[in-house]
């Protein structure tokens, strides 16, 4: 079950069935696509994200948690984050985040989401290290995650192809003994 996480100014929640239309929308933007996916020949359509939505809400794989991210003033959509990958055994999983609604794009959330997520990972799962895969180009996600203590440990060349050219994508990784334990402002509250 994955458990309510709660920062200063946002809540991560389990996804609701409504979710899926901001989802969708969010699925074809070009600008989202570009800088945190692979990016799909073709787009998603509303009931595949639907039947996805349902899925993640159903929650039978443990080996991955998903987060709806709302903003604690109106409950917001805002973005979805994950720890993915969930190896009990090796403790370890690889995380990700989007900030889908660019209008918040610059406020600290992407911060907010992160430090929540890792504080999950290492308290709560109990895990050992956490890994991130980021574009390249993408120096926005990059500028996060070093922030948050994340270091890169190698570059998979040409792993992807973008704007007619393959680019690159670093590794990253955070163990637990990096991790500096805090910014205070969160608060987890698990349920596991």
């Amino acid at each position: 079950m994955t458990p309510t996480l709660t920062t200063a100014r946002l809540r991560l929640t389990p996804f609701r069935p409504g979710d899926a239309e901001l989802l969708n929308r969010w699925a074809a933007d070009p600008v989202l696509c570009h800088y945190g996916d692979d990016c799909p020949a073709d787009p998603e359509t509303i009931e595949q994200t639907r039947a996805y939505v349902e899925k993640v809400i159903a929650g039978a794989d443990d080996s991955i948690r998903r987060w709806a991210v709302r903003r604690i003033t109106d409950d917001r959509l805002i973005g979805y984050c994950m720890a993915a990958f969930i190896d009990r055994h090796n403790r370890r999983c690889k995380a990700g985040l989007t900030i889908g609604d660019q209008e918040s794009w610059g406020l600290g959330y992407g911060r907010e989401v992160l430090d929540a997520l890792v504080r999950h990972c290492f308290e709560d799962l109990g895990l050992n290290r956490i890994g991130a895969e980021i574009f390249a180009f993408n120096e926005r996600s990059i500028r996060l995650f070093e922030g948050a203590g994340f270091r890169r440990e190698g570059t998979v060349r040409q792993s992807v192809l973008k704007d007619g050219r393959y680019r690159d994508e670093h590794l990253y990784g955070l163990l637990r003994e990096e991790w500096n334990g805090a910014p205070p402002c969160v608060d987890s509250k698990s349920n596991t």
